[in-house]
């Protein structure tokens, strides 16, 4: 998957999820673009986690990206939390669902 920025760029979700499964307080994690409301048809990056130990806050996920030399670009412009990811039969995450949440959460729906 692919969420595209108000800039044009597009964020690789698998890259940046590989890179944020590394993080000593990632259990599991599932990026997701939303509306940015800023820019009609462009989204901004959510980083749905599942985390293991303390929560690990956006500005940590941010100090971690930078440690990992991570263009800015790629980085989440927001954390949500959650117990599990839905998935389908074989494993693949669900984004959708998500995506759903998050606009839910944002008085959207």
């Amino acid at each position: 998957d692919l969420i595209t920025r108000a800039s044009g760029q597009k964020v690789s979700t698998l890259e940046v999820e590989g890179l944020l499964r590394r993080h000593p307080d990632v259990a599991d994690v599932a990026l997701v673009g939303f509306p940015d409301p800023a820019v009609p048809a462009a989204e901004l990056v959510c980083a749905v986690v599942i985390f293991d130990g303390s929560p690990p806050m956006l500005a940590e996920l941010h100090r971690y990206l930078e440690s990992e030399q991570v263009a800015r670009v790629l980085w989440p412009d927001r954390v949500q939390f959650v117990w599990e990811l839905p998935k389908n039969a074989i494993g693949k995450v669900l984004r959708e669902p998500l995506r759903k949440r998050l606009e839910l959460a944002a008085g959207r729906a």
